[in-house]
């Protein structure tokens, strides 16, 4: 009934809304969800007219939960914005309108005047509406015309290939002093001339004020390493070969000890 109600939001957001409530059910309310499919809509003549709509759902936090931020601030329209410029251009526009369908709802539009192309509506779904679903308010929604994105779109667009070999990760705890920030080891990180480093993340911190497990005036800095390469499978040997050049240039440029 709760979907039914939510028919006003005519396309393809009560498929969307009931994936999301059904994921909230199950404790994963932190979602980014899309579809992309055919609406029917009725013509003055009694007809109807098959489009193409993409439509796109966001909810819960802003990023996942970490170390440093337990609980992550919401979502906004704001982000709606950014994932909507993602998909259409850089000339994007969302222009408000008068609709008691969703709070905050806007125009989806590309070009601004005359020249302006209306490709669709974006806002928040009513929060009374939201609970009917057992959805956690915000519930960032957007759905888009694709024929008039496609001839409306001015920007062109390149993508990497997936990797075709699997890379080959290693972890690394190192002490650093208290004061040394984050951002300095990773420039030490992005500046290190190793052509098979892909990647680094920092996924734990550790300090004891108290100098019992480590010195008071130490700091632990945890990191995933993904070596790869772009042409073939590395070996073993190639690995750890790059692995020790990164510690030994770690040691000598910044000082640090290893765990």
């Amino acid at each position: 009934e709760a979907l039914q109600r939510l028919s006003c939001l005519c396309g393809l957001h009560p498929g969307l809304l009931a994936t999301a409530s059904r994921n909230q059910r199950f404790g994963n309310a932190d979602l980014r969800l899309f579809e992309i499919g055919r609406v029917f809509t009725a013509t003055t003549k009694g007809g109807e007219v098959e489009h193409e709509h993409l439509a796109m759902l966001m909810m819960g936090g802003r990023t996942s939960r970490n170390w440093a931020d337990g609980k992550p601030s919401n979502l906004d329209i704001h982000d709606l914005r950014a994932a909507l410029e993602e998909v259409c251009s850089n000339e994007l526009n969302l222009v408000p309108v008068d609709d008691d369908r969703m709070l905050c709802a806007c125009s989806i539009e590309i070009g601004r005047g005359k020249k302006a192309v209306k490709l669709g509506l974006a806002g928040i779904v009513l929060p009374a509406r939201a609970r009917e679903l057992d959805l956690e308010a915000p519930v960032l929604v957007a759905e888009m015309n694709l024929k008039r994105l496609a001839a409306a779109s001015i920007s062109e667009r390149s993508y990497e290939e997936l990797p075709k070999f699997p890379g080959s990760s290693r972890d690394v705890a190192m002490l650093v002093s208290a004061d040394m920030a984050a951002g300095k080891v990773a420039d030490f990180f992005a500046n290190h001339e190793e052509p098979l480093l892909e990647s680094v993340e920092l996924f734990d911190v550790f300090q004891d004020p108290s100098g019992e497990k480590l010195p008071a005036d130490k700091k632990s800095l945890a990191y995933s390493i993904c070596y790869r390469s772009e042409d073939r499978t590395l070996e073993a040997v190639e690995v750890e070969a790059a692995h020790a050049k990164l510690l030994d240039s770690l040691k000598s440029g910044l000082d640090v000890e290893f765990r």
